[in-house]
């Protein structure tokens, strides 16, 4: 397609990007505002809903490092929001550059802040259907694919993974005629 076609929108060009709605995103998202049930209890989403201040600052540093990128954002704000500690852009010693910038590397932070026994599962299913092609997985031929590739993972892993946190930007739910299937939200976590 050609750049300049009319017809071609292109959410990267200049009327599309709104940094400041990558920032409300990415506080929305560091306080876990609308989530049905937010937590872990005593992570760091609890302080970001009560110092707006913080939130502020953190979702502008996000969305700052992410250029405009809305997954990336996402994953690295949801991220945060399960932590055990609060970030403050504005402490001393607080370094930018350890925030996402890109969809590899909020994976690999997201993966790298689970607990070591969800790890190995996450990223073993995240794996898997990064090599599923078509529609998507049956949940039976994912644990196969997880397998295959020597991963363990069960379907309390598959549960598990579909409550967390991230699961809304990792992991696409469809249902074919006869049953449903998953695949991963987009194609850059591929």
């Amino acid at each position: 397609a050609n750049a300049t076609a009319r017809n071609l929108i292109d959410l990267d060009a200049e009327p599309y990007q709104d940094p400041q709605a990558l920032c409300h995103f990415s506080a929305a998202l560091l306080t876990q505002t609308g989530v049905t049930r937010p937590g872990p209890a005593d992570c760091a989403w609890a302080t970001y809903r009560v110092d707006a201040g913080l939130t502020q600052r953190l979702a502008t540093a996000i969305a700052r490092r992410a250029g405009n990128n809305f997954l990336v954002a996402a994953l690295t704000a949801s991220t945060l929001s399960t932590s055990d500690d609060v970030s403050d852009p504005g402490a001393t010693g607080f370094q930018p550059h350890r925030l996402s910038g890109s969809v590899g590397e909020a994976i690999d932070k997201h993966l790298d802040a689970l607990p070591d026994s969800k790890r190995a599962a996450d990223r073993g299913l995240l794996t898997a259907l990064a090599h599923a092609r078509g529609s998507g997985l049956t949940d039976q031929l994912w644990l196969r694919f997880a397998a295959a590739l020597g991963y363990r993972a069960d379907e309390l892993d598959l549960d598990s993974l579909r409550e967390s946190s991230a699961a809304d930007f990792l992991l696409q739910k469809t249902s074919e005629p006869s049953e449903t299937v998953s695949r991963l939200y987009h194609q850059a976590l591929v």
